[in-house]
């Protein structure tokens, strides 16, 4: 197939996730959307090529309850972001971020600082903290943010 049908194809599922997730605070995680550019850059040569050419492909990161499960598991998580971060380019970011029960330390502010260091390119972001975060988690939305138009803030409640 040639390449600029590949690219068209590629730049619409690139912007498929705008369109599921159109009501923010109500985003749900999708495990075929966050595979989807893997799954795109594993068919053939020609597909990693154009994959890793366009930036909008790797721009969507989904990461749910992150920091539960065994310690390998987080360690693909920061893995995964920092890939993600990287292939995106300068590409704006659309973040779902759901922190578990009493998840904070030293994991959660590794994650929010790599996260933090492109919050310039944050278009699209929600993050759910559990309600006995420290305040420190919100020192993000302290660093100027001029590509955002979305924000949801959800917290966990324990009773």
């Amino acid at each position: 197939m040639p390449e600029d049908i590949l690219y068209e194809i590629f730049e619409h599922v690139a912007a498929l996730h705008e369109n599921v997730d159109k009501i923010l605070g109500d985003s749900a995680y999708s495990e075929e959307g966050a595979k989807c550019p893997f799954t795109l850059a594993t068919v053939c040569s020609q597909w990693r090529r154009v994959a890793l050419a366009l930036p909008g492909l790797w721009s969507y990161i989904r990461l749910p309850n992150v920091f539960v499960g065994p310690p390998e598991r987080i360690v693909l998580h920061d893995a995964r972001v920092a890939l993600l971060l990287s292939r995106s380019g300068a590409a704006p970011l659309d973040i779902l971020v759901k922190l578990a029960e009493s998840a904070h330390d030293s994991n959660v502010d590794r994650l929010l600082a790599q996260l933090a260091a492109h919050a310039c390119r944050w278009k699209r972001i929600e993050i759910t903290f559990p309600d006995d975060s420290p305040r420190s988690v919100a020192d993000v939305f302290k660093l100027p943010l001029p590509a955002l138009t979305e924000l949801a803030l959800d917290a966990l409640w324990t009773t």
